[in-house]
């Protein structure tokens, strides 16, 4: 892995800011639930991929690790579902 330069990492983390920023944003306006919920969630699941791919150098690493780490977290999520019966996934009434 080479040297990445320090404007690399300083705009990943503006990055990181405007998203979140987002997310306060989204919180802040009257929109419907599931929506709100929704797009927070996408926002999240995009942060954790940036912050996976830079700052845990997923993006330089062989694409063996990268799978391994995707499929624990899936097999985690599996086995929250599972173990919660289902009732981890979020239930809106509209």
């Amino acid at each position: 892995m080479a040297k990445e330069p320090i404007n690399l990492y300083v705009g990943v983390w503006g990055l990181l800011v405007g998203l979140t920023i987002l997310e306060i944003f989204m919180v802040l306006v009257e929109m419907p639930i599931i929506l709100l919920i929704t797009g927070v969630l996408l926002l999240a699941g995009v942060k954790a991929g940036f912050v996976a791919l830079f700052y845990q150098h997923l993006k330089w690493d062989d694409v063996a690790i990268s799978w391994f780490y995707l499929m624990a977290l899936f097999f985690a999520l599996f086995i929250v579902m599972v173990w919660t019966g289902g009732s981890a996934v979020c239930q809106v009434e509209i």
